[in-house]
């Protein structure tokens, strides 16, 4: 993160809040603060915290976009903006945070300015700083704290509220929640994120399991042929070999070897190439909705040592029958 001001700090969660679930509660218009607490008593509430949704025309020279501001409050848990690596940004008490997303949109960096146009209420326009790139996955909105987003649309309102609700009372809350004609939707955090992985695995699965399938025969393929070509360029070599008394364990070692050391040697070249072409997948991926971080398990690496592995050993089997299968006064015939 590239920023002006400190206002990254260390990821930690609420230990205690493991067992709730986080919703998203969204009034029809913005109402005042003293809504928060009538949500507070709400059964099976445990914690509120209001956050303001502004939509607002950002603009930088000729380029502009049309995106939410979102107002946090300060020191906010139930709803953080996070990396890649799980740490949290807070939003600065002065300028705003954008996406890098849109920064690359509206071609600004950490200590730019944009004008803001606000598009709702009074309409108000005003300059804000950059005070920071975030590089959070989802979405191309801008982040600022409550009370500055506030003085930019010159009210003191919320759009909604941040809930951390007992699991065991979640159909009693709902209820009573569908009842009340000023809210206008509520999200389940858990339930969203559950059907994007869905989504995702559905739309993924299949070309995965194809090029998976494809990529293991590339593999036996290539190293099997190494072998067979090591093999005929080296006939000669191993058949005076076997004349001289080498056994043909001895001339196997020799050979496959050698196609072992040199698989061994690549994989670090083959990790590399692997975790290039998994950017450039999430790259070719990335829209304004959603970005997909390279994230490459320790498991995926064992999988395709393992391909490696076993497809060597297959190709040793076979390479090792045709090395007794050579005729010793035929290949020392052969002319070279």
């Amino acid at each position: 993160m590239t920023t002006t001001d400190p206002v990254i700090f260390n990821s930690m969660t609420v230990r205690a809040k493991r067992r709730t679930i986080v919703d998203r509660l969204t009034f029809e218009v913005p109402r005042g603060r003293g809504s928060l607490s009538e949500l507070s008593r709400l059964p099976g509430v445990l914690a509120a915290e209001p956050f303001r949704a502004v939509p607002v025309r950002l603009r930088s020279g000729v380029r502009e976009h049309r995106t939410v501001i979102v107002g946090l409050e300060e020191g906010a848990r139930l709803r953080q903006l996070r990396d890649e690596g799980g740490d949290a940004y807070v939003p600065p008490a002065h300028g705003i945070l954008i996406s890098a997303v849109l920064a690359r949109v509206l071609n600004v960096g950490a200590g730019d300015y944009l004008f803001v146009e606000v598009l709702e209420g009074d309409r108000r326009r005003g300059e804000v700083l950059v005070a920071g790139i975030t590089d959070e996955m989802v979405g191309t909105s801008a982040w600022m704290e409550a009370g500055a987003l506030n003085r930019l649309t010159g009210e003191d309102a919320t759009s909604g509220a941040f809930l951390s609700v007992d699991p065991r009372r979640l159909d009693s809350l709902y209820g009573q929640l569908k009842r009340m004609p000023a809210v206008s939707s509520v999200g389940v955090r858990d339930v969203q994120r559950r059907g994007f992985e869905e989504t995702i695995s559905e739309s993924f699965n299949i070309s995965l399991v194809t090029m998976l399938g494809f990529a293991v025969v590339i593999a036996f393929g290539i190293v099997y042929n190494s072998a067979r070509v090591a093999l005929s360029e080296r006939g000669r070599e191993l058949a005076s070999l076997r004349v001289l008394g080498f056994t043909e364990r001895e001339v196997a070692t020799m050979l496959l070897g050698e196609q072992a050391i040199m698989a061994v040697l690549s994989l670090p070249a083959a990790f590399a190439v692997a975790w290039t072409l998994c950017w450039l997948v999430a790259v070719r991926f990335e829209t304004e909705l959603f970005r997909i971080p390279v994230l490459i398990e320790g498991t995926s690496y064992l999988f395709g040592v393992a391909v490696i592995a076993v497809a060597g050993a297959l190709s040793a089997m076979a390479i090792r029958g045709r090395i007794g299968q050579l005729d010793l006064v035929e290949v020392l015939k052969t002319r070279e």
